[in-house]
């Protein structure tokens, strides 16, 4: 993912359309490895930018739209135990520095519990748009999740599972209007980002 491009964008900026979370956890069945695939865009929330950092961020994940294997309302699929549709809250622990490869420490809060988690971040703007991937292991039984409805005597589903997430996020259009010509001189336009180059193979 490109850098991060340096610029008075501070304040805050709005996860929207085009974000996505989920979860990803481990199968076997009749003797095949396969995985189970949830994911929802109902996710919303907000970051404080700072430089090249976030100092804040709340999101919120609504679990009741979650999606797996294409499906919604799954029967064999983990669940909170707390019911079948809490919502995921995820906060913001401690400063993140927002680059190519970046430790995000959060809570997680879903079920009535919180739990510290660390997510492996990459991050890149492009104008008005802040984009951000990561993961983080995600233990079941941590939050009272129970994967015992999700295995039958065909099939065993692995205790642990995946977080993960892609957010989008913008500013509000009046922070990225032209400046005023003033006295007949044109402001220079701002450059177009140089991107990292294709890895070689």
């Amino acid at each position: 993912m490109a850098a991060v491009p340096v610029g008075p964008r501070d304040g805050a900026w709005v996860v929207g359309p085009g974000s996505q979370a989920g979860l990803r956890v481990e199968q076997r069945a009749f003797g095949l490895s396969g995985e189970l695939v949830g994911r929802t865009s109902a996710v919303t929330g907000t970051m404080v930018i700072a430089g090249r950092r976030a100092t804040a961020a709340t999101l919120q994940v609504d679990l009741a739209t979650l999606r797996i294997g294409g499906w919604s309302r799954p029967e064999p699929a983990p669940r909170p135990a707390a019911g079948p549709y809490p919502t995921a809250t995820l906060e913001l622990a401690k400063p993140l520095t927002l680059a190519d490869s970046a430790q995000l420490t959060a809570l997680l809060t879903t079920a009535d519990t919180t739990r510290v988690v660390t997510f492996t971040t990459a991050w890149r703007r492009d104008g008005p748009t802040l984009e951000g991937a990561g993961s983080a292991p995600l233990p079941f039984a941590n939050w009272g999740i129970s994967v015992s409805r999700a295995a039958t005597w065909f099939r065993a589903v692995a205790k642990d599972g995946t977080a993960e997430f892609l957010l989008v996020s913008r500013v509000p259009q009046a922070a990225f209007a032209p400046a005023p010509e003033r006295r007949g001189v044109r402001l220079p336009a701002r450059k177009d980002l140089a991107r990292r180059p294709p890895a070689r193979a």
